[in-house]
């Protein structure tokens, strides 16, 4: 019997076998869609904790929502910084709001972040580092404020995606023209 999974999504496996079936003839009697583990959502991966919903992290707009975030950055509850970090790895995708966050010192709230006993923290962190980095401005930012040495801590990290992000981070660091 074979079995499609969805790539992430239920509706994506129907799609599939509807594709499949004029092809496959009599054996698509026996093909079956099964529903991943995990929420439909591809911004929710399974290793996220269950009570973070990064669709509903509140955030500020215009002016105000970069220096929020970089407040709640510093904040001593867990929830809170976890939150802020995923509403920022959406905006760091802008290399405006990039600059804006090194004009602000997010840098250096990031770098305390890398060494947080929360993995998903962690986790985060280097995605919001390895994005920025991906800016030209983000690399120029990293030699400037040290992000480098930082980043290296992480090579020992007991989380996969995190020593991932860290080497993917150091990868496009290493591409910077001169």
């Amino acid at each position: 019997m074979l079995t499609l999974r969805g790539g992430g999504c239920h509706a994506k496996g129907r799609l599939l076998l509807l594709l499949l079936r004029p092809r496959l003839g009599s054996s698509a009697q026996q093909l079956e869609v099964k529903k991943p583990p995990w929420p439909c959502c591809p911004a929710s991966p399974p290793s996220c904790p269950p009570d973070i919903d990064p669709t509903k992290a509140p955030i500020a707009f215009g002016r105000r929502g970069l220096p929020k975030l970089n407040e709640e950055l510093e904040d001593a509850k867990l929830l809170t910084r976890q939150r802020a970090l995923m509403a920022l790895c959406d905006l760091v995708h802008d290399p405006e709001n990039v600059y804006t966050a090194i004009g602000l010192g997010f840098l250096e709230n990031l770098k305390k972040l890398l060494l947080d006993e929360d993995s998903t923290v962690r986790r985060k962190t280097t995605e919001v580092l390895y994005i920025m980095a991906t800016h030209s401005v983000g690399r120029t930012a990293f030699l400037e404020h040290g992000v480098i040495p930082a980043l290296a801590q992480l090579l020992d990290d007991p989380v996969d995606i995190c020593r991932w992000n860290m080497h993917y981070a150091l990868k496009l660091m290493s591409e910077l023209p001169s």
